[in-house]
């Protein structure tokens, strides 16, 4: 079993019609992740990594045109869950590179889209999900006490 906390910056854009008229907006997250990973080697250096992650949001931003929203003061929930899966492959005793998708657990937040009537034409619901590219450094216990 493996610890790796770590920053994690996500984000995306998504593109609406609202009355006719096309809006763009982003959505960004900051937060603070401590995935725990069970490493299987079926051969020598290669790794499959599984485990759960739990994650602190301390910063989700909605951008719309000029307009700017933090989303915590919105309601946004800021501890997400997430399983975790991925591929890895160790360069030698101190760098390791790999790809790993987190799938949330736990649901966020609910947007409700309306018409012009206000009648409810769709729902959205907010997880935590997204694919991770990394390059790790591995600390020795030699590194430490030299």
């Amino acid at each position: 079993m493996v610890l790796e906390p770590g920053f994690n910056r996500t984000g995306h854009r998504q593109t609406t019609v609202q009355q006719g008229e096309e809006r763009t907006g982003a959505l960004s997250f900051t937060h603070f992740q401590v995935p725990l990973l069970l490493k299987i080697y079926p051969i020598e250096n290669l790794h499959f990594d599984i485990g759960y992650e739990l994650s602190y949001i301390f910063r989700a931003v909605s951008r719309r045109g000029f307009q700017s929203f933090n989303l915590p003061s919105l309601g946004l929930k800021q501890i997400a869950t997430a399983w975790n899966a991925g591929i890895g492959y160790k360069l030698d005793d101190i760098f390791d590179v790999g790809i790993r998708y987190s799938r949330g657990t736990r649901q966020l937040d609910k947007w409700t889209y309306t018409n012009i009537d206000v009648m409810v034409i769709g729902e959205a619901f907010l997880y935590n999900n997204y694919t991770h590219l990394y390059l790790a450094y591995t600390f020795s216990k030699n590194q430490i006490e030299e």
